[in-house]
């Protein structure tokens, strides 16, 4: 009888034993992840919704319930904007995404030195506004998708679509429009591809876009415009530009619909994604000093309307190396 009880109780281990390994590997409950939210204005919020639906939809990383704080547009003026990412980190996140220059350089001041990883999306020169130390290697809490327009690139476009164009007008819309450091980095890329492609570059301020049309009639002919991520509105001058037979080329794909030639731009959405896919990786545990920055994906479109009322004839070997025409 001894023998019997000893060998049930022997049996009694080994289930025990079994539910307890079963209940470990059963469905757990997901951890609650919390993230705050910094985001400019209606510009970036493309990049903020690519961003929030690939972290709650159907690629959603695995074992996490992700909550957002995020109470609204901080606009342009820094101290709003530190003063939203101070209420943020009151509420105890786990991790901060900021869209947009002054959410970016908000939560740069406000947050340094608190160990709080930062993703953001997207920003210009990440390394000259010593966010990170370098591309490969961010170094500290932030890490995030940078825009690298590859100036370059878009002249080489430039001059397969208007190989006539010998000066390039580049209007900087009003002191608030960047800030020096990242300006004078897009004027030095700017002078480099002008010069491959024997282009005169032309710099100049305009107080708004309601002025260019006074600033395009002292341009001379075989001139084009660049105009760098602002402003959002080109319909002021464009047709004006248009009918001295001027051509536009942006670095916003809602520029196209206004007039632009050629559109050498992110996809805000897609920029979203990317630094969705990077705080993943921050909530499986990497160290955001150790996630490397990445660069915006970039796609071209060409505007054949605008063409058209430009007198310009695209070559068709051209138009099929762009990603998009617009017809």
């Amino acid at each position: 009888m001894k023998k019997h009880r000893r060998a049930d109780f022997g049996v009694s281990i080994v289930c025990c034993a079994l539910i307890a390994v079963l209940g470990a590997c059963g469905p757990r409950t997901p951890r609650t992840y919390t993230i705050g939210i910094l985001n400019d204005a209606p510009p970036t919020d493309g990049t903020m919704n690519g961003f929030r639906e690939a972290l709650t939809g159907r690629d959603a990383p695995a074992g996490f319930r992700i909550s957002f704080i995020y109470r609204g547009y901080v606009g342009d003026s820094p101290k709003a904007a530190e003063a939203e990412a101070t209420r943020i980190l009151a509420e105890k996140p786990d991790a901060i995404a900021a869209f947009g220059r002054t959410s970016i350089l908000a939560a740069a001041a406000t947050l340094h030195g608190k160990g709080l990883p930062v993703i953001f999306a997207p920003y210009g020169d990440p390394v000259r506004a010593g966010l990170v130390e370098s591309l490969r290697h961010p170094g500290g809490t932030m890490t995030g998708v940078y825009l690298g327009k590859d100036m370059g690139k878009f002249f080489e476009w430039i001059h397969k679509v208007s190989p006539s164009v010998r000066r390039m007008f580049i209007p900087r819309f009003g002191a608030g429009w960047v800030s020096p450091t990242d300006a004078e980095a897009n004027f030095e890329e700017i002078r480099a591809a002008a010069k491959f492609f024997a282009i005169e570059p032309l710099f100049a301020t305009i107080g708004s876009p309601a002025d260019m049309p006074r600033a395009i009639e002292t341009l001379a002919g075989q001139t084009g415009i660049l105009i760098l991520p602002t402003p959002e509105q080109i319909s002021e001058f464009a047709p004006f530009a248009t009918a001295r037979g001027i051509p536009i080329y942006s670095f916003l794909p809602a520029h196209i619909g206004q007039g632009a030639l050629i559109a050498y731009s992110y996809d805000f959405a897609t920029a979203g994604r990317q630094a969705a896919r990077l705080m993943s990786m921050v909530m499986r545990g990497i160290n955001p000093a150790d996630i490397p920055v990445e660069k915006a994906e970039y796609s071209v479109t060409i505007n054949l309307k605008a063409a058209g009322a430009l007198g310009t004839v695209i070559p068709d070997e051209v138009l099929a190396q762009a990603d998009m025409v617009e017809r």
